[in-house]
Order: structure tokens, then C-alpha cells, then sequence
């Protein structure tokens, strides 16, 4: 038992960094609305459906300014791959690669191959949206609720304002993305309780509309062949995920802790 602590403690010595539970954000300016909309043209040349992904993400933060209040409306899946996710991650879309968004996230260095505990929100990725609020299994797909350790204030480590999301296959295939920025029109009031039927927002969902009950996505292998002229995800994960790429900042390991609690094995 001693061994396995003291191997466990000098790994993540090693590493240099240290997994740690998020924290609820708070002062988050109740002023700013943040928003991200889905272009045109799909990243993914071979997804099976015409067009892109529709629609966009907007948030800001509820009356008290602690966490940040999602909505998500988003349409025109491709009809296999799913369930799909989505993600914060680490940095922009530089002219449409999506690739170039990096890893999740992640500023409290939960890692890539933390599967996410729905239950268990504050040890996920910050930028986790899908795997603590849950995945995309009907189109259209619409859903608003409060994510207490997201920020909208530029100064906190789990800003994602100036960053992306990316919609992913269930292979991880990264299928579209879109840049955040600061939405021009004024929010309306807001709940602070999560829900998917009240509005928090004052502008309406470039999506489009449905009159019937959502449908039903199936689940299935997605497609994985290469974008003619462009690079499709590459990486060591199944489908063309991006491997954690330093998303997270170090947390610094203090020598006389680790001596300490050395000693008290």
C-alpha cells in the first residue's frame, strides 16, 4: 500500500502537475453575453448530412454572476455517429481549422482521458459541456442550464471567451467548430436555476425552428476518411482525437510537501 502512495505521489512529481476539483466562479460580469455560431461549411468534408451543423451557443452569467448560464440550439446532424458532444476548448479556430482549437478546457488539469461523472461535476474538464450536462441525442437539440465553473470574466483561468467549441462525433471526429466573441444585443433578466424551457436571453436561435418533437439520433460508426485539401483529425485517439496538448497551466508541486507527506507514509 505504501508503495503504490509513494509511486502515485512521485508520478505526479513527475509531471509537474496536479489534478485538482474545480472551483465555482464567481464576479462574472452579468453585463457580457458571449456567442458562438456555426459556420456555413462543415470541417468535416465526409459527415453524412448536407450543409453544416446549425445553430450556436450563447451564455452570460445568471443574476448572483456565479457560473455561467449555456444556451445550446443546434440542428442538421449527421444522420450515424452519434451521440455527439461538444466541448470549450482550449484555444480559437484559426480560419476554420478546427484542429487548431487544441485540447478541452481544462484548466484544472482533470486530463483527456478523464471520463467525466455527470454527478461529479467539479473533478470533469471545465470545458466537459456535454459529459456534465449531457450528450446530443435528438435534432434539433436544445437545452439550457447553469455551469458553475465556467467564467465569463477575461482574468479567470476558465474563460472561454476569446476560445471555441467544437461538435465531435462519438469517436471524438471533430465534425464543425465556432469562435466566441461578445454578443452586441442586450441580454434580458435571467433565473440563475438551471432549466430547459425558460429563455435566458434576450435574442433569438439562428437555427431553425421545428414544430415537432424533436427526432431521435441514431448511434453508429462515423465516417473517418480525410477532407480532400485539408487535414482531418489526426492524433492517437480513436477517430482522430487530438491528445491533451498542455491546456492546462501547471499546478507547481511544493518539495517540502512532498517530503512531509513522504514522511508520513
Amino acid at each position: 500500500m505504501h508503495s503504490q502512495r509513494l509511486l502515485a505521489l512521485l508520478s505526479a512529481l513527475a509531471a509537474g502537475v496536479v489534478a485538482q476539483e474545480a472551483v465555482v466562479t464567481v464576479n462574472n460580469p452579468s453585463d457580457l453575453v458571449l456567442k458562438a455560431t456555426l459556420p456555413e461549411n462543415r470541417f468535416f468534408a465526409d459527415a453524412d448530412l448536407v450543409g453544416n451543423v446549425k445553430g450556436e451557443i450563447t451564455a452570460r452569467a445568471p443574476a448572483d454572476c456565479k457560473g455561467v448560464l449555456f444556451q445550446v440550439t443546434l440542428s442538421n446532424f449527421p444522420k450515424s455517429g452519434g451521440p455527439f458532444t461538444y466541448h470549450l476548448h482550449a484555444q480559437p479556430a484559426v480560419n476554420g481549422d478546427c484542429i487548431s482549437t487544441k485540447a478541452h478546457l481544462d484548466p484544472f488539469a482533470a486530463g483527456e482521458d478523464h471520463v467525466c461523472d455527470a454527478s461529479q461535476p467539479a473533478l470533469c474538464q471545465v470545458g466537459d459541456l456535454s459529459g456534465k450536462h449531457g450528450k446530443i441525442t435528438s435534432d434539433p437539440f436544445t437545452v439550457e442550464y447553469l455551469d458553475p465553473y465556467a467564467s465569463t470574466d477575461s482574468s479567470n483561468a476558465a474563460f472561454f471567451g476569446d476560445k471555441s467549441f467544437v461538435v465531435h462525433y462519438a469517436n471524438k471526429t471533430r465534425i464543425t467548430c465556432a469562435n466566441f466573441g461578445v454578443n452586441s444585443e442586450t441580454p434580458s433578466s435571467s433565473s440563475s436555476s438551471s432549466s430547459s424551457s425558460s429563455s435566458s436571453f434576450s435574442f433569438s436561435s439562428s437555427s431553425p425552428s421545428s414544430a415537432h418533437a424533436p427526432a431521435v439520433l441514431p448511434t453508429g460508426s462515423a465516417h473517418t476518411t480525410s477532407r480532400p485539401g485539408a487535414a482531418a483529425p489526426t492524433g492517437a485517439g480513436k477517430g482522430g482525437s487530438v491528445p491533451f496538448i498542455g491546456a492546462a497551466p501547471a499546478v507547481s508541486v511544493s518539495l517540502p510537501l512532498v517530503a512531509l507527506m513522504l514522511l508520513a507514509l
